[in-house]
């Protein structure tokens, strides 16, 4: 009965194995996505300043007489 256990332990730890590759592979794309969604973003940004547009972000910090600051 204990080889029995021990290949249903086994099968049990391949299939977590299993799991855990597909798992880190798929963190591995989206994260990889995800940079190039940043980066896409970036470029747009960038181009809106070569046209002359102020970007969102430079109206996040600044000071006034009038006592508004930085939203951070």
């Amino acid at each position: 009965m204990q080889q029995g256990a021990a290949h249903v332990v086994g099968v049990a730890l391949c299939f977590l194995l299993e799991k855990l590759v597909l798992l880190a592979g798929r963190l591995a794309r989206e994260a990889r996505h995800h940079d190039h969604a940043d980066e896409q973003q970036d470029q747009r940004e960038d181009a809106d300043v070569a046209e002359g547009k102020t970007p969102a972000y430079a109206f996040e910090h600044f000071s006034s007489p009038y006592g508004r600051g930085s939203k951070v």
